[in-house]
């Protein structure tokens, strides 16, 4: 499948959730307690809505369930996942960068479990346990964390 397939699949599948589009980019919500949020502050794997209130087109609650504060993004399709009928956020992000491991392994990591964790966080869980839920997500598996590990000069 070719980028400018793969990119309308997507939009059509968000399409199927309630997301609506300015031109290319989804209209998309986060409800938090954190006054002035942007766009910047997303973390890897946070949660969206395609509503603002109420429900959206799935019964899954909307953004104001989840804060008193709502914003509203709008973000390119390829930066949001479907996970178990949740919108979440996978785009660039402060978040999962500067720690022990490589960005690859916390984004494994958090694939892994449906999960926003920063890299600060997961740098203070177990060692065994990032392995065990990284190689999890990662298609090389074992092999592919332990090279990561190896090119990473951090550690």
């Amino acid at each position: 499948m070719n980028w400018l397939q793969k990119t309308a699949s997507s939009i059509l599948e968000l399409q199927s959730y309630g997301v609506e589009f300015r031109g290319k980019l989804a209209v998309v919500y986060r409800g938090t307690d954190i006054p002035n949020q942007t766009q910047e502050d997303l973390r890897y794997g946070d949660f969206l809505s395609a509503s603002q209130n109420g429900t959206d087109i799935t019964g899954n609650l909307a953004a104001d369930s989840y804060g008193k504060y709502v914003y509203q993004f709008e973000i390119p399709s390829e930066h949001i996942k479907i996970t178990n009928g949740e919108l979440q956020f996978i785009g660039p992000s402060y978040s999962i960068q500067q720690g022990k491991y490589p960005t690859e392994i916390y984004i494994a990591y958090n694939d892994s479990i449906g999960s926003n964790y920063t890299s600060t966080e997961i740098d203070q869980m177990r060692p065994e346990e990032v392995r065990g839920y990284a190689q999890m997500a990662l298609s090389g598996g074992r092999e592919e964390f332990d090279q990561l590990l190896k090119n990473y000069s951090r550690i």
